[in-house]
């Protein structure tokens, strides 16, 4: 999903959350941010592969991916690519254990749930399939090809 649109269903979300959260706006801060910031993964991921630090070409860099999925699947062939890693199920485990011990980490936890969920819709929807996506890094260290959405 584009960077603009997590920023407006991440904005929708938060302000829903108000009543839930006794309308205290430094929680819905949190919820906001984190399920916009779950992204850095994939600038971390083009920071490290093209040794820059610019935020526009890695934003254009990961939105060209859906060009070259489609590529892919339309042909059956499966590419491995770098895991988005704060997008993994094991990922959100340890959040999840850790948001037991703090509300903090639960604020950040709901949001990047939310952010998986949209991901997860916005996949479905494009690709009418939820596998161009590496969810688990034992299947991406262990399998030898597993086509990732980046």
């Amino acid at each position: 999903m584009y960077p603009g649109k997590h920023v407006i269903y991440g904005l929708i979300f938060s302000i829903i959350m108000l009543p839930l959260i006794n309308f205290n706006l430094f929680y819905a801060s949190i919820i906001f941010l984190s399920s916009v910031l779950i992204d850095f993964d994939h600038y971390l991921i083009y920071v490290f592969r093209k040794r820059s630090p610019n935020l526009k070409k890695a934003i254009k860099y990961f939105m060209s991916f859906k060009k070259k999925i489609h590529y892919y699947l339309d042909r059956k062939k499966k590419v491995k690519g770098p895991i988005v890693v704060f997008h993994t199920i094991e990922f959100l485990l340890a959040a999840f254990i850790l948001s037991l011990f703090s509300k903090f980490i639960m604020l950040i936890f709901i949001g990047f749930v939310f952010h998986s969920l949209l991901d997860m819709i916005d996949i479905f929807t494009e690709f009418d399939t939820l596998s161009p996506r590496g969810y688990f890094i034992f299947n991406y260290i262990f399998k030898d090809k597993e086509t990732i959405y980046l």
